[in-house]
């Protein structure tokens, strides 16, 4: 399978990115292909996969002939108004050869808060996913197994949020990853850091490469005397004032927290940094830095010498997340940006469309979507809630004009679609 699309597509508003494979067959005998598809794509993006011109409706199997060249497609159509990113996966397995591919792309206007997982073989997103859901707030969560991030894609979001640090040297900010956040806050950008072991591996047991972004851009100290591998304390206290951290207190190493965090960094801020935690009660360890506050340096940080995923409770990370947000947005209220629907909504592509049709939808509760015809005969009825999609495979009925219908009790959409045949 020969890809020849990039794995980033960088889109501006209503923009369409087309991703094209092309499938060969170059053994002796005609085989099948197991083509399987993972797409996660906000509402009301539009995605249709074509094989050979024709729209098929997701994982699928082909047969090949030897020596036969095929293709697949598959178009993505942002939408003009929200900023988001879609995430799509394919791979191809045949029947009677050992070969297996498999493709991985982002499409991306951008968004709010991009989301990074760095800690390799750990679990430790949902510390992080279940308080930006509470706080309402849209995000894109990335795998860093997936690849290396562009800093151009980086740009498009307000605020990188990038946990790591926990494995070890050689999967700690790799060349690449400093590279684009360098791109990134050289342009102004907003980034929350942490992790139990950034300042260990980047500077303890690193290169001067690393120091160098240790220092120039976490503005923390590389100078031995003035960077712990291991806290006295693993007690942590916010700083009177502070807009982030005043007033809190709380453990890394107790409650229902990772419990990751024995060995956190002790971190000195330099050049203009803030500290904002210490280890104690009763020392000066630094925990945790801020520096910029979105306006008058080129660029706004907060980096944690503990992973943020350590806090003992879920409220305490509520708390935190919040206030390093609202700090790094320029103290805006979180309150003030929830891009959730307070209504229901539906989508239909492609449009027109000659067999199957994928159904995009969002209901904040329960709601109901219907497919009539022209006489309001009813085709279809699927009882739905929360965000997802379907498919309506039409070879049964007949051309023309349907209506699809998404209602609760409080709102209601219609969409029109033809179907050619």
């Amino acid at each position: 399978v020969d890809n020849l699309s990039p794995t980033y597509n960088i889109l501006d508003l209503g923009d369409t990115a087309t991703i094209t494979n092309v499938i060969k067959n170059l053994g002796a005998n005609g085989d099948s292909i197991n083509m399987d598809f993972t797409i996660d794509a906000p509402i009301p993006w539009d995605v249709t996969i074509y094989y050979n011109g024709t729209v098929i409706s997701g994982d699928t199997t082909i047969f090949l002939d030897t020596a036969a060249i095929d293709s697949l497609k598959i178009v993505v159509i942002s939408d003009p108004t929200v900023r988001a990113t879609a995430e799509i996966n394919v791979s191809y397995s045949a029947l009677n050869a050992p070969d297996s591919f498999e493709f991985h792309y982002i499409a991306t206007t951008g968004g709010n808060i991009l989301l990074v997982d760095d800690d390799y073989r750990y679990d430790y997103e949902h510390y992080y996913t279940e308080v930006l859901d509470s706080l309402g707030l849209q995000y894109f969560y990335y795998n860093r197994r997936n690849g290396p991030l562009d800093g151009q894609i980086m740009e498009r979001f307000n605020i990188v949020v990038w946990f790591t640090g926990n494995y070890s040297r050689n999967r700690t900010l790799q060349s690449s990853d400093r590279s684009a956040l360098k791109y990134y806050l050289d342009r102004g950008g907003k980034l929350f850091i942490s992790g139990t072991e950034i300042g260990y591996d980047l500077v303890l047991d690193g290169r001067y490469t690393d120091y160098e972004f240790f220092e120039s851009y976490l503005r923390a100290s590389s100078d031995r005397s003035a960077l712990f591998d291991s806290a006295t304390s693993h007690e942590v206290h916010g700083v009177p004032g502070d807009p982030i951290s005043d007033g809190l207190q709380f453990s890394i190493d107790d409650g229902d927290g990772a419990d990751n965090s024995s060995y956190a960094d002790v971190i000195t801020p330099i050049a203009g940094a803030k500290p904002i935690f210490y280890y104690g009660p009763g020392t000066r360890e630094c925990a945790g830095l801020r520096y910029g506050s979105g306006w008058h340096e080129h660029y706004g940080l907060v980096y944690l010498g503990f992973g943020f995923e350590a806090i003992d409770s879920f409220n305490h990370r509520l708390t935190v997340m919040q206030r390093i947000i609202n700090w790094l947005r320029d103290s805006a209220s979180v309150a003030e940006v929830n891009p959730r629907p307070k209504t229901v909504y539906i989508n239909a592509s492609p449009n027109p469309f000659n067999s199957m049709c994928r159904i995009s939808f969002y209901a904040p509760k329960k709601a109901v979507i219907e497919i009539t015809d022209i006489t309001g005969r009813i085709v279809l009825r699927k009882n739905v809630e929360g965000r997802g999609t379907m498919i309506w495979d039409a070879k049964d009925n007949s051309s023309g004009v349907y209506l699809v219908r998404i209602s609760d009790e409080k709102s209601i959409m219609r969409k029109k679609i033809i179907l050619i045949k």
